[in-house]
């Protein structure tokens, strides 16, 4: 059997930390733009892309988005905690590949498991009382509880990527 790799583990890590990055600062930079050029015919395409793959994996409800610059962000708060967080997660997961942390061993599965339910109670959380009624979390409560998971998830992916999971 012949396994073919399109590049070398560490430069799709490196495209992986870009993407999120790239993403996350867009969830910023997008509404700012909106609020500041709002006639600017080139913004829009832009802009709609952003809102629309937004809208791809997030409810975009009004009341559980920030409004930066008086408009609404791509992406409800929680979903930006998990977004804001992915760059320092895949950045991580890459300089551990790299060997600026020290190798250390391949992560179990089980590993994996442990260290996504972990993260992600805060997040579940927060859902959960809001589900129950218990209370109704403000936006960077909701932010705030899934930067944990997101960092985690970004993390696992890039370590994925370099291989480092068995």
């Amino acid at each position: 059997m012949v396994i073919v790799r399109l590049a070398p583990r560490p430069a799709l890590a490196f495209v992986f930390w870009a993407a999120s990055l790239g993403w996350a600062v867009a969830l910023i930079v997008v509404p700012y733009l909106v609020a500041r050029h709002p006639d600017r015919l080139a913004l829009r395409p832009v802009a709609a892309a952003v809102y629309l793959t937004g809208g791809l994996v997030c409810h975009q409800r009004p009341e559980r988005s920030f409004h930066p610059w008086g408009v609404q962000m791509p992406v409800c708060g929680r979903c930006f905690g998990l977004y804001a967080a992915a760059p320092l997660g895949a950045g991580l997961g890459l300089v551990a590949g790299v060997g600026w942390l020290g190798r250390r061993r391949p992560m179990t599965a089980r590993e994996v498991r442990t260290l996504l339910v972990v993260t992600g109670l805060p997040t579940a959380a927060t859902w959960s009382a809001e589900w129950l009624g218990l209370t109704a979390p403000s936006m960077m409560v909701r932010a705030a509880a899934a930067l944990p998971l997101g960092a985690a998830v970004a993390w696992v992916i890039a370590t994925a990527i370099r291989e480092e999971i068995r």
